[in-house]
């Protein structure tokens, strides 16, 4: 079994892609100069040690640093909407902001099993429709 602990590559170029700045990475993956492929490390992107190539640092998101990305909340026609995170009864993960009083009263909802890549897709969704990330500046 293989744990995901940060965004992977793709992942990251997306966030990037979207608007989300490298530095509010709080890890990187770079190359050694003694390797082909990239390596996770658990350091800021920007401080790039010196075994590593400085054009192969690629900013990664800890599952952490993804969710202080999420506003808690979001007013939409006079209504609030409240991030929620659950695990529904069919096997899956859902990453939705729907009303306190209604349930199925989502604003934007996800459903599906990898939960980096719903992180990663309601960011994307986010900045698509304008609502302010956290920590962002756009």
């Amino acid at each position: 079994m293989n744990t995901q602990i940060a965004t992977t590559i793709e992942q990251s170029e997306r966030l990037v892609k979207c608007g989300i700045p490298a530095d509010t990475a709080d890890m990187s993956r770079g190359i050694h100069f003694h390797e082909k492929s990239h390596t996770l490390m658990a350091r800021p992107y920007g401080t790039f040690p010196r075994i590593c190539k400085r054009d192969s640092v690629i900013p990664a998101w800890s599952l952490s640093r993804l969710l202080r990305l999420l506003p808690k909340t979001i007013k939409a026609n006079k209504t609030t909407y409240k991030l929620n995170i659950d695990y529904p009864p069919i096997g899956q993960v859902a990453v939705r902001y729907n009303t306190e009083e209604d349930d199925l009263d989502s604003l934007f909802g996800l459903m599906g099993d990898d939960l980096f890549e719903l992180i990663v897709l309601m960011v994307d969704k986010l900045a698509a429709n304008g609502h302010k990330l956290n920590g962002i500046n756009k």
